[in-house]
């Protein structure tokens, strides 16, 4: 695996979204309390970009899934609820459970969180390639000496086109994360606006209501009193 593909797994570890790779770590106990991977003993849904849907293929195993799902990513939110039909493995039984894991929604402490996970990926990253590169340019002019001038720059020519490719699918890949943060962390800041603006707006309802009815009130009084 290049340094880059490393650095895109552990990114897609950072989830924002639901991706199958945050769950490859993940060891489930057996009957036998053997640790087996997931897909050994679970089926994996996404129905949408936020959410798995975790299917064992023996209900006895569901607490197990749980459990080792949880134990390498506590920040997924996790449900245990009563399968419809169409992810049922029994389609007779209604009673039928899996696990739900829905992704974390990027607030202020989770988008520090991802931020920092990012850079100390990228920058690892980019000190792996970097050292690399400097060790394949001292092997090249070591294994050079005495070619032809011509052939020795050709060599590094190429050798310097492979790590700026490199480099240009490194940034990429990191902005490509950045972006997901960020748009992640407005949307939960716009949902939060909207949520405040929405409960504004029942209190000075509810507030005018108030104020209606008393003035309904004082008027009965007044002309009570007359």
């Amino acid at each position: 695996m290049t340094y880059v593909a490393q650095m895109d797994y552990y990114f897609k570890i950072l989830c924002v979204k639901a991706e199958p790779e945050a769950l490859l770590s993940s060891k489930i106990a057996d009957e036998d309390g053997d640790m087996q991977d997931l897909e050994k003993l679970a089926y994996t849904l996404k129905p949408d970009d936020y959410t798995f849907e975790i299917i064992p293929m023996d209900e006895k195993l569901l607490k197990n899934v749980a459990i080792g799902i949880q134990k390498e990513h506590p920040e997924f939110k996790m449900e245990i609820v009563t399968a419809d039909e169409n992810m049922r493995l029994d389609p007779e039984d209604e009673n039928e459970k899996h696990v739900r894991f829905i992704m974390p929604e990027v607030n202020k402490d989770r988008y520090d969180v991802l931020k920092d996970g990012v850079k100390t990926y990228y920058e690892s990253c980019k000190e792996r390639m970097d050292a690399t590169f400097a060790k394949c340019t001292a092997e090249l002019t070591a294994r050079t000496q005495g070619m032809d001038e011509k052939e020795i720059e050709e060599a590094k020519t190429e050798m310097e086109k492979i790590n700026e490719k490199a480099k240009e699918m490194r940034e990429k890949v990191h902005d490509d994360k950045q972006k997901e943060i960020e748009e992640a962390y407005q949307k939960y800041l716009t949902e939060q606006n909207n949520k405040a603006v929405a409960e504004k707006e029942k209190a000075d309802a509810e507030g005018a209501d108030v104020v209606s009815r008393r003035s309904d009130e004082d008027e009965f009084n007044f002309e009570d009193m007359v």
